[in-house]
């Protein structure tokens, strides 16, 4: 009886902290898709995708730092034309760069 008791323990351990990783990640990705679909307002684009680079992808790539974020977006212009590019968030030499501030945006085109 004991066994199944303590099986059980674990087994809620285990789904506690899945529960807790898997809200961690969803309150990032909202709130990188809140700023991000901000950023790209405030240019007259809409936000049509985004997602975050592995770390052979981009700019700066195999350099990239911890400090640094990088998103590879789609946005569409008002006329409906649609671009694709990178923005490059925080700043390798600098730790103090916040790692939300944007530093540059590479086109694709």
């Amino acid at each position: 009886m004991e066994t199944l008791t303590e099986a059980l323990i674990v087994a809620a351990i285990v789904v506690l902290i899945a529960a807790l990783v898997y809200g961690s990640d969803r309150w990032s990705h909202n709130a990188w898709e809140a700023r991000l679909r901000g950023w790209a307002h405030d240019r007259l684009l809409h936000l049509l995708s985004f997602r975050a680079a592995s770390f052979h992808e981009g700019p700066e790539r195999f350099t990239r730092s911890d400090h640094q974020t990088v998103f590879h977006v789609r946005l569409c212009d008002h006329a409906g034309r649609q671009r694709t590019g990178w923005l490059l968030f925080g700043d390798r030499r600098n730790p103090f760069v916040p790692a939300d501030e944007l530093d540059d945006v590479f086109w694709d085109d």
